[in-house]
């Protein structure tokens, strides 16, 4: 038995389920998720320092930095249950 004579082919479309994008429009979209987004006041040489930073430190200066931020009197967090989130944040 072929895939025709059980009514199933490459182009069969299942219901409620949105059709393949082909062609240029695939080409478009593939195209614009290629293209780098980076937020407000951020670029390809920020996020190259960065990452720089990040890997070129060693194990014992990323512990340390841990450590300096749980001691810094600046910031501080706390847990708070699931539900009363929505009325913490402003």
């Amino acid at each position: 038995m072929s895939d025709t004579d059980e009514g199933v082919s490459d182009s069969t479309q299942l219901p409620g389920r949105p059709s393949a994008i082909t062609g240029a429009s695939a080409s478009a979209q593939e195209e614009a998720m290629r293209q780098p987004k980076y937020p407000a006041g951020w670029d390809a040489e920020r996020v190259r320092r960065v990452l720089e930073y990040y890997e070129m430190r060693s194990e014992e200066e990323a512990v340390a930095e841990d450590e300096a931020a749980y001691e810094a009197i600046t910031h501080t967090a706390m847990e708070v249950p699931v539900d009363l989130v929505p009325g913490c944040v402003s």
